[in-house]
């Protein structure tokens, strides 16, 4: 009598597909962009059990095709793309994949000290580190200026900050930044209060991370630089 309780050879469990998914995810969105054995490298750093492309590729095809809504990363021949990039779709997204690319040459890459902090990263509006952006809301909230902003069914504070993220990613300019805001209502009372805006939004900009320096922000990378000139 045959054992039918035993897996067949290479069958892969569904949290295993599960798991594999998250971390395609989470790398899209922290990275931007990376190469399939780029990917399988963060994964077996924070995994006992190892991958490899054979096992990763087909399983996060079949996961995306199965689960085309609540998927946002793309596998784009020998890449893993975040849902800023959609090379297999948007044509000009092959352009801006190898630009990305290239500006990401030779920058160490940031990977959180626990698993668990890299996967919190698979989620839309995840933001680490998170300090300069509460410094914002304070600001905002303690000099008043969205006092004047039509107030909609969400947080119009937080929802800014949510925006302001995804700009400053873009790498958005200032002046785009300053028309967002006031376009959005809000005032400042004069040239003091508007530099000091742009001062605690430049914080956030230098605390962001950024898929061209491979998730660090520019201050770890400015440190480091500093370090190895040392």
């Amino acid at each position: 009598m045959s054992d039918t309780s035993k897996k067949a050879p290479g069958r892969i469990s569904s949290d295993r597909k599960k798991l594999l998914a998250g971390y395609a995810e989470a790398a899209g969105r922290l990275y931007g962009a990376l190469s399939i054995s780029e990917f399988v490298g963060v994964f077996n750093y924070y995994e006992r059990k190892k991958t490899d492309e054979q096992e990763a590729v087909p399983v996060l095809l079949r996961y995306k095709e199965l689960h085309p809504l609540d998927v946002y990363y793309t596998v784009y021949n020998e890449y893993i793309t975040g849902p800023e990039l959609v090379p297999g779709f948007y044509e000009e997204d092959i352009g801006n994949l190898r630009l990305l690319r290239a500006k990401q040459e030779g920058k160490p890459r940031y990977l959180p000290d626990e698993k668990q902090e890299f996967l919190k990263y698979s989620g839309a509006n995840h933001r680490e580190p998170e300090k300069p952006y509460e410094e914002l809301k304070a600001y905002i909230i303690n000099n008043g200026l969205f006092d004047n902003v039509e107030v909609d069914d969400y947080d119009v504070v937080e929802g800014g900050l949510i925006d302001l993220h995804n700009m400053i990613k873009k790498r958005a300019e200032m002046i785009e930044i300053i028309e967002y805001f006031t376009e959005s209502g809000y005032e400042f009372s004069g040239a003091d209060q508007l530099n000091a805006f742009t001062q605690v939004v430049m914080t956030a900009q230098n605390n962001t991370r950024l898929h061209e320096n491979n998730g660090h922000t520019q201050d770890e990378l400015n440190k480091d630089q500093h370090s190895f000139n040392l």
